[in-house]
Parts: C-alpha cells; sequence; structure tokens
C-alpha cells in the first residue's frame, strides 16, 4: 500500500506543479512579491495534499442473510500477507538512503558554516557604507571577513553572521553599499529560516524532480524580491548591477545551497534581465491574476487527488439485513471495492474429499464427546483457506480443525464465475459403549443449508443501540480495567503457553457482554475467556448514540507474564513511584471535580463507591489511574473523568516533589447528585 500511495502521491505533485508551471507564464505574472507568496502557497499545496484530499477506504462490511453467503472478493482479511517483492524492499531502501544522504549533506554544510565562522576575523571597525545600512535597516549581525568565501554569505537567526570575503574591503562604495544592503535585507526577512525548511522538504522528497523545480523558482523569486527592495531603498541601479557583475565573476562557494547568498550563477540572468526591465501591474489586473492562479492551484490539486487517490486502511462498516425483515431497503450491489457477504443464488458445494479427524487420546480417556462447530473459507478452487472457531470442547478442537484443512469441495459459481464461500461445518465427536471410541464428521449441509453468520449474530443489541465492529488496536485504547488469565494446572504440566485470540462483544456500558474463542490452544482457552469477560472498556458512541462494539483481543498465557487485575496506565510512567510514609509527605488536594452519574446508573438507582489506585506526579497532576473496584453501569469512567481533572499539591521527599501511588474513593449518591435539569 504505502509504494503505491507514493507512486500516486509523486503523480499528483507533478500534476500540481505542471499546473502551477503553466499559469504565471500564461497570465504574465513577473511582480517578484507575488510570484514569491504564489509559489511558497503552491509548496504548501504540495505538502498538505495527503491531509486534505479524501482517503480512499476499502469498507469491509459484514451482513446478516437467510441466503448463502458468498465472500464476493478474493482474498479473506483473516489470510496471511503475501511475502513483499523483493523490488519493493529496494526502493524502501532507496528512499531512505537518498533522504539520509540529504540530512548528512545539510549537517555537513551547517558544520562548515560553523568553521567558516570561527576561522574569520571580526571587523572591529566597519566600512562606512556597512555601517550606514546597518542603521538605517536597524539590524546588526555580527560582521566578520572570510579568506574561505568568495561570496557574502548571511546566516543564523537569534545570532546572525554576515561572513563577507576579504575582496570586499576593496570595493568602492557603491558596490559595497549594493552588497551591504543586500545581505542586510536578508537578515531582517529572517530568509536563513526559509532556506532551511526548504532544504529539509528536499531531503525528504529528493527523488522528485517537480519539487527541485518548484524550490528553485521559489528562491529566485526571493532574490528577485531583495533586487526590488535594494534597489527602492538605496535608488542606486547602476552600482547594484556592477556588484552583480563582479560577484559573478568569481568561483561558486561550497556553502551555495545553506545561505541566501548574494548572487547564484544560474538566476544571475534572470534576475539582471528584471533589474534592467521595470516590471508593472495594476491591482486590478494583479488581484485577478492571483485569484485566477489561486483557483487553478485548488482545481489542480483535486483533480491530482480524484485521478491519483490514496490508498487507506480498511475500514470497518456494519452493514444492514438484506433478507427483507429489516429497513426494507434494497442492499447494494458488491462493489471492488468492499468485502460483502450477500444473500445469493450459489451454487451448492459439495464435499468431494473428506479426511475423518483422530479422536484425541486424552479426550477419549476423559471420555469427552460433543460438536465442534467451525466457520470454513473455501476458496474458489474448492480448498479449504481458512478455518475458524465457532464454539466445542477444548480437547476436541485441533483434530477438529486439522482434519476440515485437508477437506475439499466442488468450486462455487456466481454468475458463471468461481467465487469464496463461507460455510459452517459441524464435526461430531461420539464414542461408542464399549469400543475404544471413534470421530465421526460431519459437514453441516451445504452452504445453502448452513449459512455463516456475522460474529454474535444471535445476541441482539439492546434497544436503541447500534453495534459496530472496530480494529483490535483501536479498541485496546479504550480497555480501562483487564484480568489476568489464571494457568491452567495442566497446561502448566505440559509445559504449554501462547496467545489465545477472542472476538467479544462490548456492552454499550463498556462492559464485555459475550466472548468467542478465535484461535488458541485448547488448554488456554476457557481461562483467557474467563479474564476477558471480566474485562471492562469506556462506553463507545456513534453520531452520539451508545454503541455496542464487536473487536478482537490477544490474551498471552500463562498468567505469570500478565498480574492479575492488572489495569491498563494511559501513560508511561517513567522514574520511581514512592509510596507516602516516613521520609514522604503526602499530596494535598487544591482542585477535586465531583462525578457525574450516568443515566442508566442513575434509572438502576445505583449507589456505591469507586475506588481508584492513581499515580499522583510531580506536576500535581494525576497519571496511570487505574479502577480497583467498580460499580458497573458507566460510573467507573465517569469517576476515572472526574479524578484526572484533579489537581494537587505533589507529595516531597527530602523537599523535592516526587510521584506517589495513592488510594481514591468515589462516592456515589443520588442525593448528592440530582439530575441536571
Amino acid at each position: 500500500m504505502w509504494l503505491g500511495n507514493l507512486g500516486a502521491y509523486s503523480l499528483q505533485l507533478l500534476v500540481l506543479v505542471g499546473v502551477a508551471g503553466v499559469l504565471p507564464v500564461a497570465l504574465r505574472l513577473r511582480l517578484p512579491r507575488a510570484l514569491l507568496t504564489y509559489w511558497q502557497l503552491t509548496l504548501a499545496a504540495c505538502l498538505l495534499l495527503p491531509a486534505l484530499e479524501p482517503w480512499r477506504h476499502e469498507q469491509v462490511a459484514s451482513v446478516t442473510s437467510a441466503a448463502p453467503v458468498v465472500v464476493v472478493t478474493g482474498a479473506h482479511p483473516a489470510a496471511p500477507a503475501p511475502r513483499p517483492f523483493p523490488a519493493r524492499q529496494a526502493v524502501a531502501v532507496t528512499l531512505a538512503a537518498g533522504f539520509a544522504a540529504r540530512l548528512l549533506w545539510l549537517a555537513i554544510g551547517l558544520g562548515r558554516l560553523g568553521a567558516y565562522r570561527r576561522r574569520a576575523r571580526p571587523l572591529e571597525t566597519l566600512p562606512e557604507p556597512l555601517a550606514e545600512m546597518q542603521d538605517r535597516l536597524g539590524v546588526y549581525p555580527e560582521v566578520r571577513v572570510s579568506e574561505e568565501v568568495r561570496s557574502p554569505v548571511t546566516f543564523g537567526l537569534r545570532r546572525p553572521v554576515l561572513l563577507l570575503p576579504s575582496r570586499f574591503l576593496e570595493m568602492e562604495a557603491g558596490p559595497q553599499t549594493a552588497i551591504a544592503c543586500h545581505e542586510l535585507m536578508h537578515v531582517r526577512r529572517r530568509d536563513w529560516a526559509w532556506t532551511i525548511f526548504e532544504e529539509l522538504v528536499r531531503a525528504v522528497l529528493w527523488f522528485h524532480p517537480a519539487i527541485w523545480w518548484l524550490l528553485g523558482r521559489i528562491q529566485l523569486a526571493r532574490e528577485q524580491v531583495v533586487d526590488a527592495e535594494v534597489i527602492e531603498l538605496t535608488q542606486a541601479r547602476r552600482h547594484y548591477l556592477e556588484a552583480l557583475l563582479e560577484v559573478a565573476n568569481v568561483p561558486r562557494p561550497a556553502v551555495a545551497a545553506l545561505a541566501p547568498l548574494f548572487l547564484r550563477k544560474r538566476h544571475f540572468a534572470q534576475r539582471v534581465a528584471l533589474i534592467l526591465k521595470e516590471v508593472s501591474m495594476s491591482r486590478l489586473r494583479l488581484i485577478l491574476s492571483l485569484t485566477v492562479m489561486a483557483a487553478g492551484v485548488a482545481l489542480a490539486s483535486g483533480l491530482a487527488a480524484r485521478a491519483f487517490p490514496l490508498e487507506g486502511a480498511p475500514e470497518f462498516v456494519a452493514s444492514e439485513d438484506t433478507t427483507g425483515g429489516g429497513s426494507g431497503q434494497e442492499a447494494s450491489p458488491p462493489t471492488t471495492a468492499q468485502k460483502i457477504r450477500v444473500g445469493g443464488s450459489a451454487q451448492q458445494k459439495k464435499l468431494i474429499h473428506q479426511v475423518p479427524p483422530v479422536y484425541p487420546p486424552l479426550a477419549k480417556q476423559a471420555r469427552i464427546q460433543g460438536t465442534v462447530r467451525l466457520t470454513a473459507i473455501i476458496g474458489k478452487d474448492g480448498t479449504v483457506q481458512d478455518v475458524q472457531l465457532v464454539s466445542g470442547h477444548p480437547l476436541l478442537v485441533p483434530a477438529a480443525m486439522e482434519a476440515v484443512r485437508q477437506w475439499r469441495y466442488e468450486p462455487t459459481l456466481l454468475n458463471g464465475e468461481p467465487v469464496e464461500v463461507i460455510t459452517q461445518i459441524d464435526v461430531n465427536f461420539t464414542l461408542s459403549g464399549a469400543g475404544p471410541g471413534e470421530a465421526v464428521a460431519t459437514a453441516a449441509g451445504v452452504v445453502s443449508e448452513a449459512p455463516a453468520a456475522r460474529p454474535f449474530a444471535s445476541i441482539g443489541p439492546e434497544k436503541g443501540v447500534r453495534r459496530i465492529q472496530v480494529p483490535a488496536a483501536d479498541q485496546e485504547e479504550k480497555l480501562i480495567y483487564k484480568a489476568g488469565p489464571v494457568y491452567p494446572p495442566l497446561a502448566q504440566q505440559a509445559g504449554v503457553r501462547g496467545t489465545v485470540t477472542c472476538r467479544i462483544l462490548i456492552a454499550a456500558d463498556g462492559a464485555v457482554k459475550a466472548v468467542q474463542p478465535a484461535r488458541g490452544h485448547p488448554l488456554l482457552i476457557p481461562p483467557v475467556i474467563e479474564a476477558v469477560k471480566q474485562y471492562r472498556y469506556r462506553s463507545t458512541t456513534v453520531d452520539g448514540q451508545p454503541a455496542e462494539v464487536v473487536t478482537e483481543v490477544e490474551v498471552k498465557v500463562p498468567a505469570g507474564e500478565l498480574p492479575a487485575a492488572a489495569a491498563v496506565p494511559d501513560v508511561e510512567s517513567p522514574g520511581d513511584v514512592y509510596k507516602v510514609g516516613p521520609g514522604v509527605t503526602s499530596p494535598k488536594l487544591i482542585r477535586k471535580t465531583e462525578p457525574q452519574y450516568t443515566e442508566e446508573a442513575r434509572d438502576a438507582k445505583l449507589e456505591g463507591t469507586v475506588i481508584l489506585t492513581v499515580e499522583v506526579w510531580p506536576d500535581g497532576k494525576i497519571h496511570n489511574a487505574q479502577v480497583k473496584k467498580g460499580l458497573g453501569k458507566g460510573l467507573e469512567e465517569k469517576a476515572l473523568e472526574a479524578v484526572e481533572q484533579w489537581e494537587f499539591r505533589p507529595a516531597t521527599k527530602d523537599g523535592q516533589p516526587v510521584k506517589v501511588r495513592a488510594t481514591i474513593e468515589t462516592n456515589f449518591r443520588l442525593m448528592d447528585n440530582p439530575p441536571a435539569k
């Protein structure tokens, strides 16, 4: 995706800069100040293009249907990503190397400027033209004479430095005045900051010729603006041209790109031509030209973004029921940008190769039998691409999944084209009365008889509550309480450890409503389910309405790696955290915000105390607040919101502010918290 986005962005820049370069020529705009502003705005548009344009997101939607279930696009989201093509790695290395090289070049140039300054001798008695220009412009940089530069060089912001070549002192008064005025004008305009910024842009986009051309236009326009200001101030056009001609005859200095120079030879002809030909433009024509050019750049930006859109991460979209019993609206047809489960008249899946599962010895010893229900992704060629657990005894699951992965079906056709299919498979394990036991596996019918429903489809949302699907990484930020799983003794004896992935349904108040195991070792799944049921999240709203969330969580087992009832910190807490006691004073509360009731808790007439563990940092603020004991109905979240606004006089140790851990109780009493009017 990143390589495709880089190519699309490069084409966008090419279109935008190309259009921007044609407009001034077409409108015959030559005023330096207007051109400088125009080119700088064009550069800003180039840099802001990714932030301003609408990114194209692939939508992944789930649709509940009583009809056969067909995946209209290619790979299933859970399928392993293909290994990157080596050429992409080569491109990434080349881009990074070019960026590093440009930064290194910039650092070397800055170091060289510093060395020139240190080796140059201070100019204690300034030539009269230079001293006069300093007084007229009101800027007084440090002036030094260097044998290493062949052209005047100005750099620095807080303490600007003007390096003059030794032959400057031998020039006549007229060229001295022109050069001094030019360099001091750069100091007053703070042009060195713009030069460094432009070099950083060049380092990031070093590979794009349009950016190099645009930065060259900006540098030329800046010098032409300074030329016009110097001539207007000194009224000495001839002396200024003489100074340009004299500096043009010396070799180019090595610091050319790191400081605004009196002359860049590639700009010499254009600067002289503009000085010799006075350019004027009526105010009305100037305003109209700038308006047309700005509109042209905006239009070019929009066209470039539409023609070469950038790709964003997939969006998870909760879709409506398409069986006809919902809203009554007809479902939109699938597109290539969507992965949608839709109802349709798919050809029945015929099982043509079935491998029976091996009955697990441990399950056989324990006389365990039952049904394992799986969701299978069947590829276009009829092979099983992926298997995910829906339900079943943990000791029976691995054997069922291993067998089903080897099954093969006849390809399914939709409008004559092979498609991927999601179906459910029931694998039944039964033990005979006296024999050693055997496993009988049967498919839960063909696709049309047992369509795969989206997760938790059998658990309806509460009235007035929406249900959305959220990526695990986004939902993890809302986790406020995490219980650690208990390491099962049998798994401990067998040395089994690993990660269990579960699908979870989070209620509108943040409590875990249901848990479904997806992946993990059978011995580790039960304790993980029990732990995840105790998780607590901040509530979710969509367009101001409460929403239930379907997402995934990953839990590491054994529990020794996750402390029991561990809370998720909201920020990092570097350094030592003390307890109040001998030598450590307690923090003093200086501002308190009372927690508010949720409507759900008020309706339930719920009262009690929420206990939090917090850290009070030297800034007097609460950090890393964790729920130790909750009440439910969203009151833990309200307690956290209130306590995070408290302010303290920090605790001290040996007279210095330190971080301390403390316990805070927030009481919820209906009589103390009347409803808002």
